[in-house]
């Protein structure tokens, strides 16, 4: 038995009268999905104009996604070239590069922009399948939607990059098309979609797991279905979703003696993580550069706090002003605050998975970045949220701009429609400025031109080249993405104390120390001055972005001493 109520019919409407609107619904699907696949071969073109000079941008998770796809591909297994085991990732985005590059007999270097591209595509298509339920009634403006997604600062980013949130946002957003689904018809084809989605994003992220709780809470909350079918389908949804991921921990397990590996991230508390998701967020949507320009200098020094940057502080005061004007305004008027409830509860009941999965995201992201699993929360951690958050807004617009009277409803939407348009113009000058940089200096990370022609690379290459003399370096990853050398990460002051290694490190008698000054995110790492406190470290070479030394073991013996 239905537990939905039964839809009212206001009047009795002609034969004729209901073709023709069939018939203008129609017309209008095809020009949406026209509109649709021409924003999405746009996203796709961007990709790849901002990947041309050196492929796909490279941090260290791409080195390891790379070095293991390689690996598989070779038929070594979910191993590094080290040899070590792969833990502290998921295996299911080096596993896709590896398939594509057995297919094609390709690097993994040398298609991974493409296959970014693809994937980019693919949220476009995923988030107008989430935009025209809601909009179809006005498609144009669940097209500034699918546009605002186009035109987002933190999937400009992330797609440049070769990371495994392409594929995960591509996932969430297909589980998402399908809660939804889901949420209004109990569809048992719905909730298998769900389930797949869920049990590979987990294989993705870590933090997919968040899928699960969101899923199981959709399943059980949703109307329509007895209690019994609402607990077996929830029981079920959950065991096979996370069956992949806990024979993948168990492997790890059995390989590693963890179930996830040891990560150790400098970070905020709890407090200052909420704070600067909530600027981030904030950035995505506010004109703060605007204000950042207009700012005088001297007051942008008065008012910006140690180690922030003017951008996060305008971030901050502009969302500061508009609680502070919103929360007048909902004091001072009844009829304001009466419809602001109605319009969060309208948008709450219409897409209720949407707003489970970030609360469950959210929730579990600030709680690992402030336990130190994770590192700061940023446009990266924060870019699976982009497009539910910007769903969810549109919505709740739409709903309180909405007027009793068609002629009211008509003029209250075209003007917030116009300021969209509007506004869309400061993303789309953020976007193109940004992909013609990519554009000449490469996309990112390590591949810039910065470290194509690095001076300190080349020189570890030579000396690498048929010697025996072990690397270590603070750019480790680096080495062996764009010089082949394999290197050893310096020690890192979040691991192990700098005493500890006295008489200890280096581990290898003939060593060298490459050392990039253009590395500057890594301040958990041991300096130059701390470890030559605990070794003999001697310059050999001295370039433009680092140096080169020879270093070994300091002898600590009483002889040596003396």
């Amino acid at each position: 038995m239905s537990a939905r109520r039964p839809a009212i019919v206001s009047e009795v409407t002609s034969p004729a009268s209901a073709a023709g609107a069939d018939k203008a619904l129609e017309n209008s699907r095809r020009l949406w999905r026209i509109a649709v696949i021409m924003l999405a071969l746009v996203a796709a073109g961007q990709v790849l104009l901002s990947t041309a000079k050196y492929g796909a941008g490279l941090s260290s998770d791409s080195v390891a996604y790379y070095d293991i796809a390689r690996s598989l591909m070779s038929g070594k297994g979910y191993v590094f070239h080290s040899g070590e085991p792969l833990v502290c990732w998921p295996p299911l985005y080096p596993t896709l590069l590896a398939l594509v590059g057995s297919a094609t007999g390709l690097d993994p270097g040398a298609f991974a922009h493409i296959v970014n591209a693809v994937l980019f595509a693919f949220v476009i298509c995923l988030s107008a399948c989430l935009f025209w339920p809601a909009f179809r009634q006005d498609p144009a403006y669940g097209l500034l939607g699918v546009l605002a997604v186009l035109l987002s600062l933190p999937l400009s980013v992330v797609y440049a990059m070769a990371w495994s949130e392409c594929l995960f946002i591509v996932l969430v957003l297909f589980y998402l098309v399908h809660a939804q689904r889901y949420w209004k018809s109990g569809s048992m084809w719905s909730l298998t979609l769900m389930l797949l989605s869920t049990a590979l994003a987990c294989l993705t992220r870590y933090i997919g797991v968040t899928l699960v709780l969101a899923g199981a809470l959709t399943v059980m909350l949703a109307s329509g279905l007895y209690l019994r079918v609402r607990l077996a389908r929830t029981f079920a949804f959950v065991v096979v979703s996370l069956l992949p991921l806990g024979l993948w921990l168990v492997h790890n397990y059995q390989k590693a003696g963890t179930l996830s590996g040891n990560r150790f991230h400098p970070g905020f508390d709890l407090v200052p993580n909420a704070i600067l998701a909530a600027m981030t967020i904030l950035l995505w949507y506010e004109p703060v550069g605007m204000v950042a320009k207009l700012a005088p200098a001297s007051v942008a020094r008065a008012i910006s706090p140690a180690g922030w940057s003017l951008t996060l502080t305008a971030s901050l005061c502009v969302g500061l002003a508009g609680a502070i004007v919103l929360a007048l305004a909902l004091v001072l008027s009844r009829a304001l605050r009466r419809r602001l409830a109605c319009s969060l509860w309208s948008v709450f009941s219409e897409c209720s998975p949407t707003v489970l999965y970030l609360a469950a995201y959210l929730v579990a992201l600030l709680a690992l970045a402030s336990r130190g699993a994770s590192s700061y929360v940023d446009h990266r951690l924060l870019s699976p949220v982009y497009v539910p958050v910007t769903q969810t807004l549109f919505m709740l617009i739409w709903s309180l701009t909405g007027q009793p009277s068609p002629a009211g409803a008509a003029i209250g939407r075209r003007v917030p429609m116009l300021l969209f348009v509007l506004w869309l113009c400061l993303p789309l000058q953020r976007v193109v400025a940004s992909t013609a940089e990519r554009f000449r200096n490469g996309a990112g990370g390590y591949s810039t031109s910065t470290w194509y022609k690095s001076e300190t690379l080349a020189a570890a290459r030579r000396l690498s080249e048929g010697s025996t003399i072990h690397a270590y370096s603070n750019g480790a990853d680096a080495l062996w993405a764009l010089a082949g050398v394999s290197a050893t990460m310096t020690p890192s002051r979040l691991e192990v104390r700098l005493e500890d290694l006295k008489g200890h490190w280096p581990a290898r008698e003939a060593s060298i120390l490459v050392w990039f000054t253009i590395v500057t995110k890594r301040p958990y790492l041991f300096s130059i001055e701390e470890l030559g406190s605990i070794s003999s470290i001697e310059r050999l070479a001295h370039f433009s972005d680092g140096f080169v030394y020879r270093v070994s073991v300091r002898d600590t013996t009483p002889a040596a001493r003396n």
